[in-house]
């Protein structure tokens, strides 16, 4: 990417957000916020997929506080958040044991028009059953077919277990 930019080619930021993505799948914390430092250097500014790549590789290496501050971060910098920030957003709650809070990010996505993903759905179903919260885990099982997700026959087999 340096080459391109010094070959006067444009650099694409997707490119650069998929560099990130690969260091969260690697659980590299330390590349990926190297990479996000030189993206100004690029000529570019990060979006949305930016943060959500940065996200991912927090929530992979167990950073919540660094992910915490993105989070920040990504609200003053004006950007919105999707399907997959919101996601990233309930696993941040869910691992610092914010059981409440993860599940109120679900009505704050619909709210703001994003619809959850199926991900997002599955990690607050597993939350739910883990709480013993069989009527819980029923209702969001039901919310996220309505949204027009499939769950897998593993997910509805925790729910029917947690509902007897």
């Amino acid at each position: 990417l340096e080459q391109r930019k010094q070959e006067g080619l444009p650099v694409p930021l997707p490119a650069v957000n998929m560099i990130i993505e690969a260091c969260a799948v690697l659980g590299d914390l330390d590349r990926a916020f190297a990479t996000w430092a030189e993206i100004e250097q690029l000529g570019l500014k990060p979006d949305t997929g930016t943060f959500n790549a940065l996200l991912h590789t927090c929530i992979r290496t167990r950073e919540l506080a660094s992910g915490r501050r993105l989070l920040s971060r990504m609200t003053a910098d004006g950007l919105k958040a999707d399907a997959t920030t919101y996601t990233h957003q309930v696993s941040l709650h869910l691992m610092s044991r914010e059981s409440e809070q993860a599940g109120k990010l679900l009505q704050k996505a619909k709210d703001e028009g994003v619809k959850p993903s199926a991900k997002m759905y599955a990690h607050l179903i597993i939350d739910a059953v883990r709480g013993r919260k069989g009527e819980r885990a029923q209702m969001l099982l039901k919310q996220m077919e309505e949204d027009g997700h499939k769950p897998g026959n593993g997910l509805r087999g925790r729910v029917a277990q947690a509902g007897k």
